[in-house]
């Protein structure tokens, strides 16, 4: 009959197996978490992760305002909006040789419409955008400097006009000055060319908008 150990003897044996079986389990655990089956399904939430980034990038750099976005909505510059009347007078009818209308646009840029004093009908002269190269002070327009290019077809006379303008301000209230230069264009080729200064009031009446 075989003679049993002592249970000292079978103490090593157990912790050797106990030990194998404990480096198994451990890999096991590695292997899984390592194939995404043990992780949690949503990140861990970080409060107020954004803060840390945008302090350190201003961190020993002045103060500096945001820069407004362009616009040639200058203050002042709510003075032009209306319609403006030439001073000068027809001698055919006795209402203004020419009428300007500006308008405020929602983005706050600004156009002119330009009309003549014609018969049987008024003369369109075009409407294009405003260039307001540097903006008016109060009513008087102190300072004002504007420009424009306008265009009007005739296409049953195959002609073509093209009228620039440039608007100062004249030193009074509601009143500037105007010069226009006239270029007629027939057939493509340049036939006549009219360079005016006028002065220009702004009208009170709204009904006032044809010349």
């Amino acid at each position: 009959m075989a003679e049993k150990g002592s249970f000292w003897q079978t103490i090593p044996g157990i912790l050797t197996a106990a030990t194998g079986l404990l480096t198994a389990v451990t890999g096991l655990v590695v292997a899984l978490n390592q194939m995404g089956f043990l992780r949690s399904s949503s990140p861990p939430t970080i409060a107020n992760s954004a803060t840390p980034v945008a302090l350190a990038s201003t961190v020993g750099q002045p103060h500096r305002s945001p820069r407004p976005r362009p616009t040639n909505a200058v203050a002042g510059n709510d003075a032009l909006i209306g319609v403006w009347l030439n001073d000068q007078k027809s001698a055919k009818n006795g209402q203004p040789e020419s009428s300007l209308t500006i308008t405020r646009l929602p983005d706050g840029t600004h156009i002119l419409q330009g009309l003549g004093n014609c018969e049987p009908k008024r003369c369109d002269w075009g409407t294009a955008p405003l260039q307001i190269a540097a903006g008016g002070a109060g009513s008087d327009l102190n300072g004002l400097h504007a420009t424009t290019k306008l265009v009007h077809l005739i296409a049953s006379r195959n002609k073509e006009e093209v009228t620039y303008l440039a608007l100062e301000g004249a030193g009074k209230a509601n009143s500037m000055t105007v010069h226009r230069r006239l270029e007629s264009y027939i057939d493509g080729k340049l036939a006549t060319t009219i360079e005016r200064s006028s002065s220009y009031t702004k009208s009170e009446s709204a009904n006032a908008a044809s010349p």
